[in-house]
């Protein structure tokens, strides 16, 4: 089946807002861009403001639902320098209202990694249709902009021995694969210089499709590579397609239609404290999860769909007879993964995944620890279900 996130323009054209082909920027012809599928051209039609889906899926979100899927979350521009050209001539322009995360691969080797610095004193750019609804008390617009040189980025010092390390990675992509990691923020592209072309479709690995809450985004990791649904994917051998959702993550019909659409080889969700902490009940987080679930499966059959319920938490796992919603949910999980007639839906229990050792002073998000054990305990795991499926 053809991989929509390894065709950069069509893969915007065919699941964006809707623009033609020939209004987009043809800058974008030169490079792959993963994990973002919907945009918004600036007012001037010359850059492209980046989203992780649709802008027309946006407004049948939570408002939190929807202000995190404009901000990259591990999103990629992914090129292949042209025989007979050099990196050091690639540059690319963008824009964010954040102090994105910059990490710079050439295939699976980390070669350089930046924050990106406001500019005091100018106002950030904002794309139109976002405008009022990016910034808070706790996380304000900032202007920041770079003419990103890949090859001048520095080489970050090695992990401490201390630092968890996780599964050991799989080799992925060939070295000639060049990627740019963006992480937080509303991206805005303004230009692309060198002589590159996107990857082709056999330059790339599988794809595991991450949906779930902010500890599948990898709200509370240290550093993008470091959330679990990244260390997974990188041990596996897999991209990751990571819509993983702060706050939000409610199963709602359209993304789970939404979710049926998209190419992938893997399926992971982990649903979702976020509804047992907003009021859902029970059932309806029950029919909303059936439904997302058995979409997904019945539109990729050849693909594992694998359901992981509410990871450990302190202030409910601590407790011998633990009260609450969350009992339930994960019961109810259970019970949809067991019961259905779909042979390729398998489902894990998120406690057995996390100590409570491992989860930060919020006890309800895991630590670098703890990402690492999640990782650790559900590689072996998927890759038994990924042999049986």
């Amino acid at each position: 089946m053809l991989n929509l996130f390894r065709v950069c323009v069509a893969a915007l054209v065919l699941t964006g807002v809707g623009e033609a082909a020939d209004n987009l920027p043809a800058f974008l012809a030169k490079v792959q861009l993963h994990n973002f599928d919907g945009y918004e051209l600036t007012p001037d039609g010359a850059g492209v403001s980046l989203y992780r889906v649709p802008a027309d899926l946006l407004g049948s979100l939570s408002d939190a639902g929807a202000k995190q899927m404009t901000h990259a979350r591990c999103s990629e521009i992914r090129f292949v320098v042209e025989d007979g050209a050099t990196l050091e001539d690639v540059t690319i322009h963008f824009k964010s209202n954040r102090n994105t995360t910059v990490m710079f691969y050439r295939g699976d080797e980390l070669c350089g990694r930046i924050g990106l610095s406001e500019k005091k004193g100018e106002e950030p750019y904002i794309p139109p249709s976002l405008v009022g609804k990016t910034s808070s008390p706790g996380a304000r617009d900032k202007a920041c902009e770079i003419a990103l040189k890949p090859s001048r980025l520095k080489r970050p010092a090695a992990k401490p021995a201390e630092m968890p390390a996780g599964p050991q990675p799989a080799r992925r992509f060939p070295e000639q694969v060049c990627r740019v990691l963006l992480d937080s923020g509303v991206i805005t592209l303004t230009g692309i210089e060198g002589d590159i072309r996107p990857p082709r479709p056999e330059e790339l690995p599988p794809v595991m499709v991450s949906y779930g809450t902010s500890i599948s985004q990898g709200a509370a990791a240290t550093a993008p590579d470091r959330s679990f649904t990244s260390l997974t994917a990188a041990a596996l051998g897999y991209g990751l397609r990571n819509l993983g959702c702060s706050g939000s993550a409610f199963c709602e019909p359209e993304m789970a239609e939404y979710l049926a659409q998209q190419p992938g080889d893997l399926f992971l969700f982990e649903i979702s404290v976020n509804m047992a902490g907003k009021g859902f009940s029970v059932e309806e987080f029950r029919s909303r999860a059936a439904s997302l679930v058995d979409q997904v499966a019945e539109a990729h059959p050849r693909a594992a769909v694998v359901c992981i319920s509410i990871l450990t938490l302190g202030k409910v796992d601590r407790s011998e007879s633990p009260a609450g919603p969350v009992p339930e949910y994960r019961k109810a999980l259970e019970e949809i993964c067991r019961t259905t007639k779909r042979a390729n839906v398998h489902f894990i229990d998120g406690r057995q995944l996390l100590s409570l050792s491992g989860l930060a002073k919020d006890q309800i998000h895991p630590t670098d620890e703890g990402m690492a054990e999640i990782a650790s305990k559900l590689v072996p795991r998927l890759q038994a279900i990924l042999k049986r499926n």
